[in-house]
């Protein structure tokens, strides 16, 4: 295995298929008290994640840590 010096910029990214996931974790995720927030902002016209939401991108630059 070969370790990754601390100091080499680290791009990466990754997908995460929500759907899938609330269609498996769903009424768990729901019932987190933070879940409220959610619903505040899917009544002010963001997507909900529930079911307007299939797939996300994510990216980082892990080099940039602050």
């Amino acid at each position: 295995m070969k370790l990754v010096p601390g100091t080499a910029p680290i791009n990466t990214g990754a997908f995460l298929n929500v759907r899938r996931i609330f269609d498996l974790y769903g009424h768990l995720i729901q019932r987190l008290p933070q879940f409220g927030i959610i619903e505040q902002l899917i009544a002010a016209g963001f997507p909900d994640p529930r079911t307007d939401i299939n797939k996300i991108g994510l990216i980082s630059d892990l080099d940039q840590q602050s």
